[in-house]
């Protein structure tokens, strides 16, 4: 991941809110009736509550829940392979994710919109939406191992920091196109 220095989080978030807002376009026109959580938020997480022998725990949501049946979550990134082919995540999100799809028993996807595959040169640059550029890792298969991990630099908790991040190669084996997913759902056909 990029120092921290040529990092901008106003500028990541807002190019963030932008393909999440696309990518609920793409799933209106599947027929699809869902819930973006993070749209509104400015700063903090969208979060569901559980009771614990402790007192309440949060559960961070991820970005959007996809309530035609049989119901998926989505955690939405806009990013390009690394320079190894890989698609990163940080260990701390991928563990609530776990944590979020153990409690649910729902399907809960880390679905990238690939840039570069979009053929953009860089991450701010908008390109025209397209289903072929989405690919979902399934967290249940992805919390099983990584290609590798590493120490990156990552926004947390407003500010930067190294932390663990998991990486998976883009293949088949880890990230299927959100076409293929979508396909067998029951969405109606756009």
């Amino acid at each position: 991941m990029t120092h921290p220095r040529e990092r901008n989080n106003a500028a990541d978030r807002q190019t963030g809110a932008y393909w999440e807002r696309e990518f609920c376009k793409m799933a209106g026109r599947y027929g699809y009736m869902f819930t973006p959580h993070q749209l509104a938020l400015k700063t903090k997480s969208a979060v569901a509550y559980e009771r614990g022998p402790d007192g309440w725990n949060p559960l961070t949501l991820p970005d959007i829940t996809i309530w035609s049946t049989p119901g998926e979550h989505h955690e939405i990134k806009h990013k390009n392979r690394s320079r190894d082919g890989m698609y990163g995540l940080e260990r701390y999100r991928l563990d609530a994710l776990v944590r979020f799809a153990n409690a649910t028993g729902q399907k809960v996807y880390y679905t990238i919109h690939d840039w570069e595959l979009a053929g953009a040169k860089n991450s701010q640059e908008r390109v025209p939406n397209d289903i072929r550029h989405w690919f979902v890792g399934d967290i249940a298969v992805l919390s099983r191992g990584c290609t590798k991990t590493a120490k990156d630099w990552t926004y947390y908790d407003g500010g930067m920091r190294r932390m663990e991040v998991w990486y998976w190669t883009a293949s088949p084996r880890w990230f299927k196109p959100l076409g293929e997913i979508w396909a067998g759902g029951s969405g109606k056909a756009a």
